[in-house]
């Protein structure tokens, strides 16, 4: 129990706890002046040569250990391993993996929002495109996608909308104009009526006027 790789122990694994004992249960070499509590009587594995089953103690100062009970007849080894290091391990970890997580959620939403504007760059076309038409530009169109998009394909049946709305709308002026000059032709008759009869009724009236007064006598 003295050998230097035993006094090496503790130098080695800082806060290592390691108890020697007889069946009878003395003490026969101990490294560690802070053991941990351990319950009594030990839970000593019955088979020689086996290990029990790990479990968490602590020592006076609350510090915890993860202890194991070895059965090596004639001797019992409890070797306990404090746990604050491992702890500590585990927090960095967890530090760590929040940290990773937060960079990667905050990658993955500026990602999907730089995905979504440029999902919705077609719309925003198609929103000018529409403020030009409602100024009344109609011979404007809006961008055509691709056709396996349903953003392509409501382009290509806004376009074919307008197209029809722009033919309904060029009829519809060529008919006003056709109206307006049939308007106008009815009134240049009817001035030309007018001017021409303007004469022969004077000349009626004047006849007339003389029958009244007699003419006819």
């Amino acid at each position: 129990f003295e050998s230097n790789l035993l006094n090496q122990l503790p130098a080695t694994v800082q806060g290592l706890y390691v108890d020697i004992t007889d069946v009878q249960g003395a003490s026969l070499r101990t490294l560690n002046v802070s053991p941990p509590i351990l319950p009594s009587p030990l839970p000593v594995p019955t088979t020689v040569g086996a290990a029990g089953h790990p479990f968490v103690a602590r020592n006076g100062s609350h510090q915890a250990y993860r202890v194991q009970i070895s059965n090596l007849s004639p001797f019992v080894v409890t070797v306990a391993l404090p746990l604050r290091q491992v702890r500590q391990t585990l927090d960095r970890l967890i530090v760590v993996e929040l940290l990773v997580g937060v960079a990667v959620l905050a990658a993955a939403a500026g990602l999907g929002s730089y995905l979504v504007r440029l999902g919705l760059k077609p719309l925003d076309e198609i929103e000018a495109s529409a403020a030009n038409i409602a100024a009344g530009d109609l011979t404007v169109r809006v961008p055509q996608g691709d056709k396996a998009t349903e953003v392509g394909r409501l382009g290509h049946t806004l376009n074919s909308m307008l197209g029809r709305i722009e033919v309904a709308f060029e009829e519809r002026r060529r008919s006003e104009a056709a109206l307006r000059a049939s308007e106008e032709r009815l009134r240049r008759f009817v001035s030309d009526a007018s001017h021409e009869l303007r004469t022969p009724v004077a000349a009626v009236r004047a006849y007339a006027e003389l029958f009244r007064r007699g003419g006819d006598r």
